[in-house]
């Protein structure tokens, strides 16, 4: 296999699985599975997550966490401790003018692009590349309007910082340099954030892939446990990257975390199995009928009519699951909303 290279000379490959390309002058071989990785990064669309607002806004609190981080921490590297301490009041009222101009202006960029150029800026159509651009776009007004702030408004209330600068013109830095300090700082900002916006639409497409069908509704065969008494009825259905498949609402015995996920355990017989859903356990209650489903603990939702007997030991009790030697912890501060059904149940408490 024969691969023309930038500068139009070829390169026989060693390994076809790992397709690589090089420039001349570059002298480094950039693997192109890396820029696949890197393509599909900016390519992933943001378009279900961010079309909500309470979504969008969720995002500008961590624009102005991290510009309030970074201001404060660049004063304490470069000036010390000393100076900060000095001019405290200025410090504060710097630091929160920078991180809210910065932030209105990531804010504005974002607002504008979507309502004057709709074709390929709205907020559906918002993938992880053009998302970049647009809030780089917004630092770069922010920044702008910031600094041109500063010349104005530090004379009026910090005068005797101004002295200081005066005093100390080594100390003062150009708008340039700030920019340098900034931007890698500004790449770390963006990626956490979309880190977070992805994470976000990942969690509520996962939700929505999760369905509860009532027993009237499906053609699947229901357990026939659901007949029994408070036992719920009906189908949990998965698809997409949830899983596959579904599964009696009656037959699921409890749900557990394991690695911040959710694994829905159910009965087959006189036999346990799992599914691993990739979802936080509230979503994951939420999708259940909760006159059925009871969180027991922070890592446990259990099916209540799965549960046969509680065990003591001393002030922790554990319930006991029909059928399995399992048992589950109950946290004290749920055990009293697990108490009228055990009652219910007959169980004694």
């Amino acid at each position: 296999m024969i691969i023309e290279g930038c500068s139009g000379s070829s390169h026989s490959l060693r390994n076809q699985d790992r397709v690589q390309t090089t420039c001349s002058g570059m002298g480094n071989w950039v693997p192109m599975d890396n820029l696949k990785a890197i393509k599909a990064y900016f390519d992933q669309e943001l378009g279900d997550f961010y079309t909500h607002s309470t979504n969008r806004l969720l995002l500008y609190p961590f624009f102005f966490s991290f510009f309030l981080l970074e201001c404060a921490t660049f004063w304490l590297l470069y000036l010390g401790p000393g100076f900060v301490l000095d001019y405290m009041a200025f410090i504060t009222v710097y630091t929160l003018h920078k991180a809210a101009v910065y932030t209105l202006g990531i804010f504005g960029a974002d607002f504008l692009v979507h309502h004057l150029a709709p074709s390929s800026g709205a907020y559906g159509k918002r993938r992880v590349g053009r998302q970049w651009l647009i809030w780089s776009i917004g630092l770069a007004a922010g920044f702008i309007l910031q600094r041109t702030m500063v010349k104005s408004l530090i004379p009026v209330y910090a005068p005797d910082v101004v002295a200081y600068f005066m005093a100390h013109p080594q100390a003062r830095l150009s708008s340039l340099t700030l920019l340098m300090v900034l931007i890698p700082y500004w790449f770390v900002v963006v990626f956490l954030t979309l880190r977070v916006a992805l994470s976000k639409q990942r969690i509520q497409k996962l939700s929505d892939s999760l369905m509860i069908i009532p027993a009237d509704q499906t053609d699947q065969k229901i357990s026939p446990s659901a007949d029994a008494v408070n036992m719920p009825a009906g189908i949990l259905r998965m698809s997409g990257d949830s899983g596959s498949g579904a599964i009696s609402l009656a037959d699921i015995t409890h749900v557990s975390v394991e690695d911040h996920y959710c694994r829905i355990n159910y009965a087959t017989g006189d036999r346990l199995k799992s599914e691993m859903i990739r979802l936080p356990l509230k979503e994951m209650l939420s999708k259940l009928p909760r006159e059925h489903f009871l969180q027991i603990h922070r890592s446990h939702v259990v099916n209540a009519g799965h549960i046969s007997g509680l065990t003591r030991y001393g002030r922790d009790h554990k319930v006991v699951l029909h059928g399995f030697d399992l048992e589950l912890p109950v946290s004290r501060s749920r055990f009293k909303d697990l108490h009228p059904h055990l009652k219910g149940a007959g169980i004694s408490t």
